[in-house]
């Protein structure tokens, strides 16, 4: 019975995700945000915390925080982690075309495991180990 219950319990999926999941997600949410670049034909922004991410829309010459899904704030999943650069934060934008300002990339950390999310000169975006 002891070794059934172990097995179990190491089987069971984390009920907070995989951290790929959350990387995914965030992955499709920028690639939503560069779309929606082109379609409005306005900047569109994003930003990334250790914490979590969001969206910003150029707006009459200023940005403006979005909070409409899929473009709402949204923190990472418990235990997640972003890691970015020397500053901890990252902040790109696409233009009207769907070009972003500069390339990022943000891994994803959660009890050893980790995930990278890249976002290249041309706009592609990709989730990679």
């Amino acid at each position: 019975i002891g070794f059934v219950s172990a097995a179990v319990v190491l089987s069971m999926p984390d009920p907070r995700g995989r951290v790929l999941d959350d990387a995914e997600r965030f992955a499709a949410r920028v690639a939503a945000a560069r779309d929606n670049a082109v379609i409005q034909a306005r900047p569109m922004g994003v930003w990334v915390s250790a914490s979590g991410y969001g969206f910003q829309q150029r707006r009459q010459g200023k940005w403006v925080a979005l909070e409409d899904r899929p473009f709402s704030t949204t923190r990472w999943r418990e235990g997640t982690t972003a890691l970015i650069g020397k500053a901890g934060q990252a902040q790109m934008s696409f233009d009207g075309t769907g070009l972003p300002s500069e390339a990022v990339t943000v891994r994803l950390v959660r009890e050893g495991e980790q995930v990278s999310v890249e976002l290249d000169m041309n706009g592609k975006v990709r989730v990679g180990a």
